[in-house]
């Protein structure tokens, strides 16, 4: 998996890294959500009234709690990008918190084919070259 650049906007990314990614986000949730009930039950189960449990305890939360807010922002920046991929604003990325609008744009992001060649947003991440620019009639 290629992470240069994987906290900014800017660039594209194709279908296949960003479905990569959105699994890798998937697994890394499902490992600390298993976590955090793994240490909320067992400190509970020791010793459920020691305040340093408690303390323990209320850490872990925080860390993970600052954990998820770093991979949603950095789930958000994959989904700008992809976008970008798409010739779309970074905007667009506002769709993925309506619910039910939520898992169709998920889906577009997914299989929606990118723009062939540079476009406003950078370079195909695929190499391609539109066929009017092979023809030796280069537009910049």
């Amino acid at each position: 998996m290629d992470t240069k650049d994987f906290f900014s906007f800017k660039g594209r990314i194709r279908r296949s890294t960003f479905g990569i990614r959105l699994v890798a986000f998937f697994i890394i949730f499902l490992i600390v959500y298993f976590l955090l009930i793994t240490v909320g039950v067992m400190f509970e189960v020791i010793a459920p009234e020691n305040i340093l449990v408690l303390g323990v305890v209320l850490l872990v939360y925080i860390l993970v709690l600052v954990m998820l807010i770093i991979m949603l922002i950095a789930y958000i920046i994959q989904a700008v990008k992809r976008l970008h991929d798409l010739d779309r604003d970074g905007i667009w990325a506002i769709l993925l918190f309506i619910p039910i609008v939520s898992p169709i744009f998920l889906l577009f992001l997914i299989f929606a084919d990118g723009t062939i060649g540079p476009n406003r947003h950078g370079e195909d991440p695929k190499g391609r070259t539109p066929y009017f620019m092979t023809q030796g009639n280069m537009q910049q």
